[in-house]
């Protein structure tokens, strides 16, 4: 009688780690990445017209990341048309918001960024100041 195991006993337990990434931040290999294992599910949640992996342009880096809240300023300040409407208007107040976002990034990421990654946010947050100063200077006439 004790050589006689229940079925529950004689099955194995199997663990299959569906994470991505080890304890230090690495990629595991053979490990698919869960957001695009079912592409049918992709649009749940997402607003319409939002890009998918495929037309999303590309890598997302700390250059892109500066580019995208930079672009932002730049429709705020009226020096590019929205992209929704197609129309210059200025917002000043959230193009501010944008510089000062960018300016709180550059200081939080003090020695931490590559010397083109400094440059580039240096040279952007010099051009949407300048930019800033000149169009409050027309708001004040």
């Amino acid at each position: 009688m004790t050589d006689k195991k229940t079925k529950e006993e004689n099955e194995e337990v199997k663990i299959h780690d569906k994470r991505r990434f080890d304890s230090k931040g690495n990629i595991r290999e053979g490990v698919p990445d869960s957001h695009t294992e079912n592409k049918e599910d992709m649009h749940f949640g997402e607003p319409q017209g939002s890009p998918q992996d495929e037309q999303s342009g590309g890598e997302i880096n700390f250059a892109t990341f500066v580019f995208s809240l930079g672009s932002a300023a730049l429709v705020e300040l009226g020096a590019a048309p929205n992209p929704t409407t197609g129309k210059h208007q200025k917002n000043l107040p959230a193009a501010k918001q944008n510089i000062d976002l960018l300016a709180l990034i550059k200081q939080k990421t003090k020695g931490n960024l590559t010397r083109d990654e400094e440059k580039l946010l240096d040279n952007f947050l010099y051009d949407l100041r300048m930019r800033y100063v000149d169009a409050t200077k027309g708001e004040n006439q």
